[in-house]
């Protein structure tokens, strides 16, 4: 079986616990808002499905699971049912209704989900065991023991179901092979079913869906958005409707977005190529040789990748022609394929046209090793359902312009090839190429198209789009960037008539003066040209040099720590044993032994009211105990055991029912059993028939869940008090020999702050989930501004592969910052409001991390700020490291510690010269001969520097 990714486990849970908190708040409304709140810090509105307005369908949960292009949405679909079917249905068996937008998808998505060994089919089967697969030919037929026997998926268009559809109308018209679906049934089902003109209830597909209640999916459910879709959805009857698209509604008719996977998550888990490298010419026929080019250099890298790691991959390019005007010369998909075959030399049968007259890629199997197919041209969208993830680059010859062909055709290179990380770093991103002249506009063509069409934050795309290397400014500044022109005084200046207006616009030179004036970074192209226009070799060296330095301050502004090379280490907690270090995690309060035998004596407690008494439809109100009720989801659970079937149930069969159904893999089947075995004998003692057992087993087995949850947290916490305080399983240490290393190509955060570009110091180019006003966000400020603060990233929750965390006695603990200190010292900070501080959490998690800072030698300081009580942080760091004397360009200076930057790594002791002044003196570029021919370019610190002469 695929193993699903971290964020689609997420949203699964997100969606479970929406389910619960449906049910426990008497509504979908009110457990929405909550959730919504606490996920993203906005208690979102929510809002009924339209067209769902009849008294039956108040209280329908009606979401949205929002993921980009990429994100993998039939998986996390299929991983859906198992949730709805437990958490809302409480039933073993359900119609899944699976709406599709298109035939081709349709096809698709069946032949994925009726193969066995597809992991489709298999993330169905481990959960809900015999399942059937039918389009709606086949459900025309089946019969009812189908139905009762195994969850059925009924895979099909919406405009399938229309009545204007020759399919469709059979679907309300009555059928003998239907007819024992409706004999014998009670009469509040019969009563629910829908009746013809001539006020009979037709034996028909719609009323068996309408007696099964099923549960809707509709995959690209922005494309079902008419009243007309709504009203045909509402006579099934669904039980629920869950939606998965990258683009949801938003103004009319919203959806309720209750997750949004963002493209930091899809990039982190490496289900997307990313960033999306960017470059532009005015003249097309360079632009196409230059695309073409790039994918030659692809392939071979992809050759290379092949010998090192086995994997195949051949890079295709798509090209976006133009349509044929009558009216104009135009670069149709003709004149497209002959300059690839006449002036790039590109063999024909490596190009195909796909197009709506030429279906040349119709019964290709591109991922074929013998197949030779390496360019697709298009011109307006590729067939719907078409995805090929070795398409690599996109190149359109026209302007590229915010359309709805551009959004389409993008998203067919972002996919990566087998969701795995390429070890050559250029096969882990996609490439774009547009003709252009002005490239600020085609930038922001290609950001609307990846917001619109794929689903991408529009705080995150300026990110996602980089270009090649001394082609950064390019890029649109944000107000609070600007790169200061660097002049050069050398006495001579180049011959500039050769040069393009592009270059001219970079560089100035003053021949009364001798001086050159760099304006914007230049490529290696460009400094070769201007280097050129010297007569003497010691002026063209001393440009070049300066022309380095210059691209290296202006590196300094346009990318991020990360981007340079610096690396965040932070030591963690380790078990010393046997003279080897272990990395301290839950594993080692697990394999401390317990037993669910020391629970056996424990009093049993009655499982209270499992199920309230049928009552009015949609309707909110309190039960005897005072609690509220959601009679929605009570009176679907009474129709839904209207049809079902009667089966003999023992004790034994409840507890193996029980036992299967909740999840202990900590937990051997003996022990679990008998400690069921004896819930469910006590509470038949105390008055609890077995029959009412049976009929509510699912509310039964959240109440067994939760006892053996209960004391799996007693066991797990008396085993951390005993490792981690007592030392039990032997020494915990902080120690340097285990270290987490924060990612610096993998940062998933849900949602990026949006004063991201107030902060100067974050490790990322954008902070990840975190409010742009409050406390919380005056801290990260804070720490920003602090002198002391080399670097600081904002340390997510819930990634326990990408960000850092300690072990607790019951779950993880991610502190909210970590800073790494200009002295090399690494500061944690977990902010808490006044409030909160004095809490049984907060209490725990300074306890941890004040151990943490204690046993780490020095190495480590844990502050948790009272409030706004930030003062503790600076007293925690201890003074500030000496200002030393003013630095200023030409100084010479001696490093007094190891720095590492972009694989260079230069020596304590190192001398070099100042050739670039950041952040006010804060940091300075400092260049380096280190011994070797070649000088490097280093970010230092002020503290990390002591003046040795000018």
């Amino acid at each position: 079986m695929l193993t699903p990714k971290l964020y689609q486990l997420q949203a699964v849970e997100t969606l479970t616990e929406f389910l619960r908190r449906t049910r426990a708040l008497g509504g979908p409304a009110a457990a929405f808002t909550q959730l919504t709140s606490e996920r993203s810090g906005v208690g979102l509105p929510y809002f009924n499905a339209p067209g769902f307005n009849a008294a039956e369908f108040v209280g329908m949960p009606y979401v949205c699971l929002r993921l980009p292009t990429g994100g993998g949405k039939t998986l996390l679909a299929c991983l859906t049912i198992p949730v709805v079917q437990r958490e809302l249905l409480r039933h073993d068996r359900s119609v899944v209704l699976w709406l599709v937008p298109s035939r081709a998808i349709q096809d698709q998505t069946l032949g994925a989900l009726r193969n066995r060994n597809h992991p489709y089919r298999q993330a169905l089967e481990n959960e809900l065991g015999a399942v059937t697969v039918m389009d709606i030919a086949e459900a025309l037929y089946a019969t009812q023991s189908t139905y009762d026997a195994q969850t059925v998926v009924i895979v099909a268009t919406l405009q399938a179901f229309r009545v204007g559809d020759k399919e469709g109308r059979k679907v309300y018209e009555s059928s003998g092979a239907l007819h024992h679906h409706f004999t014998q049934l009670d009469p509040a089902a019969f009563a629910t079913l829908e009746k013809n003109e001539a006020g009979l209830v037709p034996y028909s597909l719609a009323n068996v869906l309408r007696l099964r209640r099923p549960v809707v999916i509709v995959d690209e459910a922005h494309n079902a958005r008419t009243s007309l879709s709504f009203d045909t959805l509402a006579r099934f009857r669904p039980s629920c409707i869950l939606e998965l698209t990258a683009t949801p509604a938003k103004d009319e008719s919203p959806s309720n977005v209750l997750t949004h996977v963002s493209a930091k998550q899809l990039a982190a888990e490496d289900m997307v190529k990313l960033p999306i490298r960017l470059e532009t010419r005015t003249d097309w026929l360079r632009l196409l040789a230059d695309a073409t080019a790039l994918r030659e250099g692809l392939e071979k890298d992809a050759r290379a990748e092949e010998q090192a790691t086995g994997e195949h991959l051949r890079p295709i390019m798509l090209i976006k022609a133009e349509r044929r005007d009558k009216d104009r010369e135009t670069l149709t998909v003709e004149v497209v394929e002959k300059a690839l075959i006449e002036q790039c030399k590109v063999p024909a049968d490596w190009i195909v046209r796909a197009t709506g007259d030429d279906r040349g890629l119709d019964g290709v199997d591109l991922f074929a090793a013998d197949c030779p197919v390496r360019f697709v041209i298009t011109v307006d969208a590729l067939k719907e359902g078409w995805d090929c993830s070795w398409a690599y680059v996109l190149c359109s010859v026209a302007e590229m312009r915010s359309d709805t062909a551009i959004e389409q055709i993008i998203g067919r290179v972002l996919r990566l090839p087998n969701a795995r990380r390429k070890q050559t770093p250029a096969l882990n991103r996609a490439y774009a190429f547009a003709t252009s002249t002005n490239f600020a506009q085609t930038a922001r063509a290609l950001e609307d198209a990846l917001v619109e069409g794929n689903g991408f934050n529009p705080l995150e795309v300026k990110d996602l789009i980089v270009t090649p290397a001394g082609e950064q400014g390019k890029l649109e500044l944000p107000a609070t960037r600007t790169v200061p022109p660097k002049t050069v005084s050398l006495g001579a200046t180049p011959d500039t008539k050769t040069w393009s207006p592009e270059l001219s616009a970079k560089v100035t030179v003053d021949a009364k003066s001798g001086t050159v004036t760099l304006t914007s970074p230049l490529s290696e192209a460009e400094v070769t040209q201007v280097a050129a226009g010297f007569l003497m070799e010691t002026h063209r060296e001393q440009f070049v040099a300066a022309a380095k330095t210059f691209a290296k301050a202006t590196e300094q502004i346009f990318t991020s720590p990360a981007e340079r090379g610096v690396h965040i280490a932070v030591p963690l907690f380790c078990l010393e044993r046997q003279g080897v270090l272990e990395l301290l995690d839950e594993t080692h309060f697990l394999e401390r032994p317990w037993s669910l035998r020391d629970y056996l004596q424990k009093p049993v407690e009655e499982p209270g009211q499992l199920q309230e008494a049928a009552a009015t439809y949609g309707e909110v109100g309190l039960n005897e105990h005072g609690k509220v009720k959601w009679k929605y989801g009570e009176e679907l659970a009474a129709e839904l055991k209207l049809i079902d079937v009667t089966e003999n149930w023992t004790e034994a069969r409840l507890v193996d029912w029980l036992d299967r159904n909740i999840p202990h893999p900590d937990i051997g089947a003996e022990e679990s059993g008998i400690y069921i075995s004896r819930l469910v004998a006590e509470w038949q003692t105390k008055g609890w028939p077995l029959g009412r057992l049976v009929r509510e087993r699912f509310p039964l087995r959240d109440v067994v869940e939760k006892r053996i949850d209960a004391c799996r947290r007693e066991a797990r916490a008396k085993a951390f008090q005993d490792v981690l305080f007592a030392g039990v399983s032997g020494p915990v240490t902080v120690s340097a020999g285990q270290v987490f290393t924060f990612d610096p190509d993998r940062y998933p955060a849900r949602w990026p702050c949006v004063r991201s570009e107030d902060f100067k110091k974050h490790y990322h180019r954008q902070v990840g989930e975190l409010g742009d006003k409050g406390e919380e966000f005056n801290c990260a400020l804070f720490l920003d501004q602090l002198p002391q603060v080399a670097v600081w990233v904002r340390n997510l929750e819930r990634q326990p592969e990408k960000s850092f965390w300690l072990p607790t006695g019951t779950d993880r603990f991610y502190p909210d910052f970590v800073c790494q200190l200009t002295d090399g010292r690494i500061l944690v900070v977990e902010y808490k409001g006044e409030h909160l501080w004095s809490g049984d959490d907060s209490k725990e998690k300074r306890i941890l991390g004040e151990l943490w800072a204690e046993r780490s030698g020095g190495r480590g300081i844990f502050v948790m700020p009272k409030g706004p009580d930030f003062a503790a942080i600076t007293a925690a760091i201890g003074k500030p490291a000496p200002a030393g004397p003013r630095l200023a360009e030409h100084d010479c200076v001696r490093l007094l510690v190891p720095v590492s930057e972009d694989g260079e790594t230069v020596k304590a002791g190192s001398e070099g010269a100042i050739v670039s002044v950041y952040n006010g003196g804060e940091a300075y570029a400092v260049e380096f001969i280190d011994g070797r021919k070649i000088p490097a370019v280093i970010t230092v610190y002020a503290a990390q520097l002591e003046r040795v002469g000018k």
